[in-house]
């Protein structure tokens, strides 16, 4: 049965801010390497044209009759060679070092217009959330007040429910936008890293979201491997987040009277966590593109349980700061196991 795997997230994953540094830096080795390769070739040129003029040079000397040495040493054709290479590298070496500072200002450069972009949208993202989350809250009110207000199962209860629907969904959509403009704008956490026993973390999370399980007959199952408790230095708020936003998933997108299984348990220096269901799945072509904000694999299932497509770039983002990494992989209409990684405290 065909599978589908791919794997993101991982200590090089940051903010896009990071990525643009990043960025810059590959940029800069691409430049000091092109002209490494440059000086090489026209080095080794210089070094092999001047042999042979010193061989020739120094040819008609050797052996030659008559010829008394007053010196007590006279430079042979290595010697000069040698003065060659070293003064050549020298040289080079000095060329490379000014390169490298003028790749690393013209690579900013390149990548000044795509950040400065990236910043107006990032900002304009964050400012339209906030202001769109007040309207949202009073438009919520005023619905629920009407719905309060109309006759039981008429149809114009039924047209504001529809509506109410409909804000709600908006309103968790702005939230998760202004949660990810947060995450971007932050190039570390704002909030100090805590000693966190793992094991608690997550049956907090698993808590929260038993009665969500329940009202879809989904069984919620957690396994240690490890006996001991697993320590990491974590946001706590932000590794609830995290692991609600894929058991959420698991329970939404599972079969009825499905099951969510989370094991827990250590890989090298890594915590280890798996959130295992039993429900449709993922195909391969949309499991390459299922941490880009917005994308949803089922739209039309996506909608109907107020999906938004920000869910998992949320938890790809949170892992990042953590330090961590996250992985799906999926088998359609079998299932899809969500792996996290965190490293571990060294007090573990």
């Amino acid at each position: 049965m065909p599978s589908a795997s791919k794997q993101f997230g991982g200590r090089a994953t940051g903010s896009l801010r990071g990525q643009f540094h990043r960025a810059r830096l590959w940029l800069t080795i691409i430049y000091v390497s092109g002209l490494a390769v440059i000086l090489f070739i026209s080095s080794g040129s210089i070094y092999s044209a001047f042999s042979w003029k010193v061989e020739r040079r120094f040819a008609p000397m050797r052996g030659r009759p008559g010829v008394v040495l007053i010196e007590e040493r006279v430079p042979t054709p290595d010697d000069v060679r040698s003065d060659l290479a070293n003064t050549l590298m020298l040289a080079n070496t000095l060329m490379l070092f000014a390169a490298g500072v003028a790749s690393y200002w013209l690579a900013g450069l390149t990548l000044r217009p795509i950040q400065a972009a990236y910043d107006r949208q990032r900002r304009f993202l964050g400012d339209a959330s906030h202001e769109l989350r007040t309207p949202l809250a009073i438009l919520q009110t005023d619905l629920e007040n009407e719905i309060a207000r109309a006759t039981p199962n008429s149809e114009a209860a039924g047209e504001l429910a529809s509506h109410l629907e409909e804000v709600e969904r908006m309103g968790r959509i702005v939230t998760d936008l202004l949660t990810l403009s947060r995450l971007d704008e932050e190039a570390s956490p704002s909030e100090p890293l805590l000693l966190l026993p793992l094991g608690r973390v997550l049956e907090e999370a698993l808590e929260s979201m038993k009665s969500f399980a329940d009202r879809r007959s989904i069984t919620l199952k957690f396994v240690r491997v490890s006996e001991a408790e697993i320590a990491v230095a974590a946001r706590q708020d932000l590794l609830l987040q995290a692991f609600r936003n894929v058991v959420k998933n698991a329970i939404l997108y599972n079969k009825e009277g499905g099951e969510v299984l989370v094991t827990i348990g250590r890989e090298g220096h890594s915590a280890k966590i798996e959130i295992t269901d039993t429900g449709v799945g993922i195909s391969e072509r949309d499991l390459g593109r299922i941490f880009d904000r917005f994308y949803r694999a089922d739209k039309s299932r996506s909608r109907a349980t107020g999906g938004s497509g920000l869910g998992l770039a949320i938890v790809q983002s949170i892992m990042a700061k953590m330090n961590g990494s996250v992985a799906i992989s999926s088998i359609p209409k079998v299932g899809t196991t969500v792996t996290l990684k965190l490293p571990i405290h060294k007090t573990s």
